[in-house]
Parts: structure tokens; sequence; C-alpha cells
């Protein structure tokens, strides 16, 4: 649904017939609207998307029998969508959809929120997908290659708190940041190094869900 803080009017948008097929299967934790004013949107029954100009709810390619466990835009526009087996690249330009083949770990959380990796870019154009194992997994699309790697932690904790992962975000310095397995971990702009932050005073106990970084750079979890 849709609101729209100019008018202070809420649009309804999926009350409409043409979603009722897919209404009680979207999952709620990946909303992405790119620059052609599509928005995509994960659901049980496959991806679908939703022109917000036309207002054209349409499905798109299901890969058989793959669960969807993320999705991004690039910054040459390109969409990412995440699975446990490898991307599904769609790019715009070649009306295509490429897969680029990686196993990731098939762990399930404690609190079942196995739903979702994060994903994200880094400065250099890397896309770096966060899993339940605590693995990052990065991927550099001009050699076509990955590399995997276990971010150092700064107090021990369980490999699974049960807060999933989320999404890279991008600070006003360039900096990446993002939450793996409920601890924060900052992408270094200039060499793309990745470390965790804690407070020194009060070391971490992972437990973040969710990231936000506001206009004056402070991060919000």
């Amino acid at each position: 649904d849709c609101y729209d803080p100019s008018t202070a009017i809420f649009d309804h948008i999926s009350n409409q017939p043409a979603w009722n097929g897919i209404r009680p299967y979207i999952l709620s934790y990946e909303l992405i609207v790119d620059r052609h004013d599509n928005l995509w949107m994960i659901t049980e029954k496959g991806v679908y998307r939703y022109n917000t100009r036309t207002k054209k709810l349409s499905p798109f390619t299901q890969p058989s029998g793959i669960m969807l466990l993320g999705i991004m835009e690039d910054h040459s526009g390109k969409i990412w969508i995440v699975t446990q087996k490898g991307f599904y690249v769609y790019d715009y330009s070649k009306d295509r959809l490429q897969h680029i083949p990686f196993e990731l770990s098939a762990r399930q959380t404690y609190s079942g929120r196995n739903h979702k990796l994060g994903v994200g870019e880094t400065a250099s154009g890397k896309l770096i997908v966060s899993s339940l194992d605590s693995t990052v997994l990065i991927y550099d699309p001009v050699n076509n290659s990955f590399q995997t790697i276990v971010p150092g932690v700064k107090k021990y904790a369980p490999y699974d708190s049960g807060l999933g992962n989320t999404n890279v975000v991008v600070a006003n310095t360039g900096d990446r940041w993002f939450t793996c397995n409920g601890r924060i971990f900052r992408i270094d702009k200039q060499t793309d190094a990745i470390a965790e932050v804690i407070d020194p005073g009060n070391p971490q106990v992972p437990g973040a869900s969710v990231l936000m970084i506001d206009r004056s750079g402070c991060l919000w979890f």
C-alpha cells in the first residue's frame, strides 16, 4: 500500500481484485522500487512487479523450486534476486534473466526467520551477501569471482542469534554498513575491509535486527 505525505492520503493498492491471488503470500521482509518505477515484491508464489505509473501488477519469472531470500537494485539498474543457490540477475537493457550459481549454508534460525539474506553493493561494485551462519559472500561481477569470509567478532556468541540479516545501507561518507547474525559491521569505502563495531563500555550482545542511517550519519538499530 502507498502513503503520499504531500496529500496525507493512503492508497490501499493491494485491496484491488488483481491482488487477490497473491495478497496472502506476500513476504514482508523485502520491497524495493527501481528507477523504472517498478515496485518489486517477493511472495511465496515468486516475484511480482507493480508499476507505480501504469498501476499494472504482473508476475516475474520464477525459478522453479527456488526460495527467494533477498532482492536489490545495483548502481547500473540491474535487479539482483538472491537465493541459497545463487543470484538471478535481471538486465533491463537485454530483458534477460541470468543465473549466477553459488552455495550458501541452509541452516535455519532459531526464531524461524530463515527467509532473509542480507544483500548490498560495495563502493567498488562488488555484491555482498550475509548468510545465516555468520558468513559473508562477496561476488565480483567484473572477474566473475567469489570470496567467502567469516567476519572477525569481538565477543563470542552462538552462531545463530535468531535475528537474520539486513541489507547494506550507505552512509554519506561512502562507507557501507550491515548486520550479520545480529552484529553490526562496517565496509570501508576505500578498501572494502569489513570490521565489527561494538560499544567498548558495553560489549554488544548480538541484537540488531534492523539498521538505518539518518542524515547526520548516525546509525539506528
